[in-house]
């Protein structure tokens, strides 16, 4: 077995693992390969990126090691194909907890495979067997897409097919983590899932669900940071005012939400980082000229760097965003960002005239049918 630490970090003693007790072993088998092909193990301890390897045996694999704080998120990676670990897709995700852990996968394909044998590898397996559940429910024209079979040259009225595809599968995936929440209350996995659930979902239907866990897991450390965004949630719920924020321009000119009052604003938390906001500017752009002249503007809240503002100017100048651009360079640190309890972008949020949040995670066209109902709302009534 051969163990790497990425360049630039230094190198773990091997009497750390000797004196752990927090050891793991991975035991599994994919295809009937022997080596040049290869698994990996990759993951990220006390800040060192880790990348564990082992040549297959008849398909045969086996890891060991151990975790100082687990459980820790993992990838798997086989590399059957001989294109490298980094260009390989034939990846499995596994949670590294003191015990023995199962890979069992069908022949050398990792859609379906089954990780077990710890606590957090079986819940795990549990909310997969959900998703499972709620995929075989999907029409074959779903399916399709979600395998990447359809494209706009052979399907007609594609962009209207596709955005319709990717709410019914969040609104599917959603469900499957609400269910595993509700029937896992003591699992570590339930709390992780709650930045993903609340992304949509109303206060109303987090904060029972939170209450519903158990005790130990309430009042971990990770369970107390949950509270405290379901606090920010609240104050961010539909009806509610919004916070006000002052954040700096390009120019260090500080501006504060309140001076919008009178206008429609659509707070937009985005960065030039993050590809699903990229994605969604171009809709941004098509909104905001469409409604630009009916007391509606945009104001965009970047979440990039102190060392990528050049990076976020160029975003701006590339995608045409024409309204106005706020960044502390703050990261996830982002004073607004914090104010508002995003933890996931792109993160909306629309606020009236008289500065009451009354939309929220708006996008494609169900930001434009809201903003049609707000400015034409005999048009869209007909």
């Amino acid at each position: 077995m051969k163990k790497l630490i990425i360049a630039g970090l230094s190198i773990m003693p091997l009497t750390a693992f000797a004196q752990s007790n927090n050891k793991f072993t991975i035991n599994g088998k994919y295809g009937t390969g022997n080596a040049p092909e290869m698994a990996y193990l990759e993951y990220t301890m006390k800040g060192k990126s880790i990348i564990d390897s082992v040549g297959l045996k008849d398909g045969v694999f086996k890891f060991a090691g151990a975790v100082s704080t687990p459980p820790v998120s993992a990838t798997l990676t086989f590399d059957t194909k001989g294109v490298g670990r980094a260009n390989s897709l034939e990846q499995i995700s596994v949670y590294l907890e003191p015990g023995s852990i199962h890979i069992k996968t069908n022949g050398a394909a990792v859609a379906g495979a089954q990780v077990t044998g710890t606590p957090m590898n079986n819940d795990y397996n549990d909310l997969n067997s959900l998703v499972d559940s709620g995929v075989s429910q999907m029409t074959d024209e779903d399916r399709q897409f979600m395998e990447g079979k359809l494209s706009p040259q052979v399907t007609q009225d594609y962009e209207t097919k596709v955005e319709g595809f990717r709410k019914r599968f969040s609104d599917m995936t959603k469900d499957a983590y609400i269910k595993f929440v509700r029937s896992h209350p003591a699992s570590m996995l339930s709390l992780e899932l709650f930045p993903k659930i609340a992304y949509e979902q109303r206060y109303d239907v987090v904060k029972p669900l939170f209450d519903g866990l158990s005790f130990k897991i309430k009042n971990s450390k990770e369970g107390k940071k949950v509270a405290a965004n379901l606090d920010k949630m609240r104050v961010t719920a539909i009806g509610q005012p919004a916070p006000d924020f002052e954040v700096p321009d390009a120019e260090g000119k500080l501006v504060k939400l309140s001076s919008f009052r009178g206008k429609y604003v659509l707070v937009d938390f985005w960065a030039s980082w993050c590809g699903p906001c990229r994605a969604e500017n171009p809709n941004l752009v098509k909104v905001y000229n469409k409604f630009k002249d009916q007391n509606f503007t945009i104001v965009g809240i970047s979440l990039d760097k102190s060392d990528s503002k050049a990076l976020w100017l160029a975003a701006v100048k590339n995608d045409g965003l024409l309204w106005l651009q706020l960044s502390d360079l703050k990261f996830w640190d982002s004073t607004a960002a914090k104010s508002y309890g995003v933890q996931a972008i792109p993160q909306n949020f629309l606020v009236d005239p008289d500065g009451i949040i009354v939309g929220k995670t708006l996008s494609g066209k169900a930001l434009e049918e809201t903003l049609s109902k707000i400015f034409y709302p005999t048009h869209t009534a007909n």
